[in-house]
């Protein structure tokens, strides 16, 4: 079976790091049997769209702690139970109280830089985890 990643892009400018332009590559290469979906931040789908083709993950990808705190509270209003996975582009910010209600929302997280088997040992743990559901 193919396993849909959502891939939620809400980064406000490139990421410092080029780890963030290799992910699509990453996933692609290393996890033959998924499909990457990149839906930019002024297209969130609809409940409706996330109730019809449910991803398997949601791969949100943000440059700060506040536009991912509003994405993550959105998908979960919208009653957008997958695996979430924050990837932030850059260290923590000063306010841990920020990061923790994310943290508290998403499923699993990881700052920039990253090593791309950090990466792809938490793709794999999501997808894997959410067949075991089906």
């Amino acid at each position: 079976m193919t396993k849909t990643i959502l891939q939620i892009d809400l980064r406000e400018g490139r990421c410092a790091q080029n780890d963030c332009a290799d992910l699509e590559r990453i996933i692609t290469h290393s996890l033959l049997s998924g499909r990457v979906h990149l839906i930019p931040a002024s297209s969130l789908p609809s409940p409706e769209a996330l109730s019809a083709q449910p991803p398997h993950l949601i791969l949100l990808q943000s440059s700060s702690e506040e536009i991912a705190a509003e994405a993550v509270h959105a998908f979960r209003r919208l009653g957008c139970f997958v695996p979430l996975l924050w990837l932030s582009c850059h260290t923590p910010a000063a306010d841990p109280a920020l990061v923790n209600q994310i943290l508290s929302v998403a499923d699993d997280f990881l700052f920039c830089p990253f090593q791309p088997s950090d990466f792809l040992a938490r793709i794999q743990k999501w997808v894997l985890m959410e067949s075991q559901n089906e």
